[in-house]
């Protein structure tokens, strides 16, 4: 993903994902967006865990249950995002 292509508010609605974003700093609270990385990305993550992403390492929240494939699978996809919030 370009980091010109983002739009800030649309993490907002992944609140209620299992395993999503918890908070979400906006342009409403002051803050900039600076930049994404895709840095920690993982392809095999479909990111349609029945349980969330807390079955894969190195949670292994479900234990041996089914572990196998998630350690095939890996750590949980996710993306990196940089703010800054100005000075007043």
């Amino acid at each position: 993903m370009i980091a010109e292509e983002l739009d800030i508010t649309t993490f907002a609605q992944l609140d209620d994902a299992p395993g999503g974003v918890r908070h979400c700093a906006r342009r409403e609270s002051g803050f900039e967006f600076v930049a994404a990385s895709e840095i920690n990305a993982n392809p095999k993550d479909n990111a349609n865990w029945p349980k969330g992403a807390w079955p894969l390492p190195p949670t292994f929240a479900l234990g041996d249950e089914d572990r196998a494939k998630y350690t095939a699978v890996g750590e949980a996809d996710n993306l990196v995002l940089k703010f800054r919030k100005p000075a007043s």
